[in-house]
């Protein structure tokens, strides 16, 4: 999600790695798991006229194709937290019941039949759901994993872990949460809702009350205004007239990726690309030119891309979330939508392709509110190349400067030595995820299982790097 280039945009602090990354101290797991009441009142809920929104749609119809044909899914988002001393189970269970009761989008159970229609029951009443805590026996890190990937599939409820390993002198918190439930806002809000609740409870506090809104509203709107929109609807418009403008196909990562199996698993690794006094001078070289970092850092890879590959347009995905209040903000629900970016290279200036990257972004702000699951099932063969259900080349900016990572929850963030993870699907695209945090500029990527694209990940992060230093440096010669 984009960050920091205008106070409007909201992100989330997120430097994911890989769920096979995962280390960890070995320790006695203790997991909460719905009571048998909780499953029994999700069966006998009445079913109700909320449609999921158009992202729990396509995640529900992707991993139903994913699992006919056995191959893996990426769905799970893990959140970790290192606590000390040894957990107090009842005022954890006390946190993990305020977050479910908090939260409509665990509210409710979506089913798909044979003919793929999706069904939602939903509770009468939330206070039902009820978890309890099970010791699960002492479990190394290997072992952690597979507990993880064993998480409950989108089409049950119930699709999410929370647990701890204890250990001597500390315990690990976690929460993995199907992708259907929510997006990336998962992580601050998971930090408040257990973590400084927890605290709070363990210090004969009460709980803080926030704000929330509804996702289930969000679905019934989201749907109103997608069923109501003809082909000459302006946003519907301006998104076939773009995928027009990219030969009718969603823009791929353009340096070699190798002979793919789109059965295996991708591959995510993380990199560093500057330390902290790097970073602001990267950035010093970018305010010159008066150009935020994030469309700097995004002017840098499509030039590097020009001087690799020859291509003379720069076109990407970019996700951005589409809360619109505050209450949004503390709410957990799927809201992600993605704006598409796009400016002419060849040789052109960097400062240039950054503005126009910049304009493109504002020019495309609002079809992030037009999911491109609508756009790629309504439009025609004479609009795009495929059916649909196509993977774009996506590339992301994080900022733990901006709201709502910065403060108090950036800081507790970082002392709670709290790690991100995703379980890896097979992909045969690439993902970008830029995080510029206090220690610098780090980017995960995600690609293909193969020896050609892990070496133009490296080569690509490797020029950036180079040609964001060598910014930097004409601009200190300069001031």
């Amino acid at each position: 999600m984009l960050s920091g280039a205008a106070k409007s945009h909201q992100s989330v602090l997120a430097i994911p790695q890989s769920l096979a990354q995962w280390q960890s101290e070995p320790g006695q797991v203790i997991s909460w798991k719905p009571c048998a009441s909780s499953l029994e009142s999700f069966a006998r809920a009445e079913i109700v006229d909320i449609p999921p929104s158009h992202q729990q749609e396509q995640h529900l119809l992707s991993f139903q194709a994913r699992h006919t044909k056995k191959t893996d899914f990426e769905r799970l988002i893990i959140v970790r937290w290192q606590l000390p001393g040894h957990c107090d189970i009842k005022s954890l269970t006390d946190a993990i019941h305020f977050h479910l009761h908090s939260h409509d989008t665990y509210h409710s159970w979506l089913s798909m039949g044979e003919d793929k229609a999706i069904t939602r029951r939903l509770l009468d009443n939330p206070a039902t759901i009820k978890l309890e805590p099970c010791h699960e026996g002492w479990m190394n890190a290997e072992e952690l994993i597979t507990h993880l990937a064993q998480t409950p599939p989108p089409t049950e409820w119930g699709c999410f872990q929370i647990g701890i390993i204890q250990t001597t002198h500390f315990f690990t918190l976690y929460a993995c949460i199907d992708h259907l439930y929510t997006d990336s806002f998962l992580i601050p809000i998971l930090h408040q809702d257990l973590v400084t609740s927890y605290k709070l409870l363990t210090h004969g506090a009460g709980i803080l009350g926030t704000e929330r809104s509804s996702y289930l509203d969000y679905c019934k709107q989201q749907r109103a205004f997608t069923d109501g929109l003809s082909p000459d609807h302006p946003l519907m418009a301006q998104w076939l007239e773009i995928l027009k403008q990219w030969n009718g196909a969603l823009p791929i990562f353009p340096l070699a990726l190798g002979e793919i199996n789109h059965e295996d698993p991708a591959v995510m690794q993380s990199l560093s690309l500057f330390n902290s006094v790097e970073s602001l001078a990267v950035q010093k070289a970018f305010k010159q030119e008066r150009i935020p970092f994030v469309f700097g850092l995004m002017s840098a890879l499509a030039v590097v891309e020009h001087q690799l590959t020859g291509k003379q347009e720069a076109g990407f995905l970019t996700p951005i979330s589409t809360r619109k209040s505050k209450s949004d903000q503390n709410t957990l629900g799927w809201y992600t939508g993605v704006v598409p970016c796009q400016a002419a290279l060849g040789s052109r200036p960097w400062s240039d392709v950054a503005r126009d990257l910049q304009a493109s972004f504002r020019r495309n702000r609002a079809l992030a509110d037009l999911p491109l699951e609508c756009v790629l099932t309504r439009a025609t063969t004479d609009d795009i190349a495929d059916s649909g259900h196509q993977m774009g080349y996506m590339v992301s900016y994080m900022d733990t400067s901006f709201p709502p990572l910065h403060g108090d929850f950036s800081n507790q963030y970082w002392q709670n030595n709290s790690s991100v993870f995703m379980n890896v699907g097979s992909s045969s695209q690439v993902a970008l995820w830029f995080t510029r945090s206090p220690s610098g500029l780090s980017v995960t990527a995600s690609h293909p299982n193969t020896t050609q694209a892990v070496t133009s990940i490296l080569g690509l992060v490797a020029e950036v790097r180079i040609h964001c230093l060598e910014l930097s440096h004409r601009a200190s010669t300069r001031s």
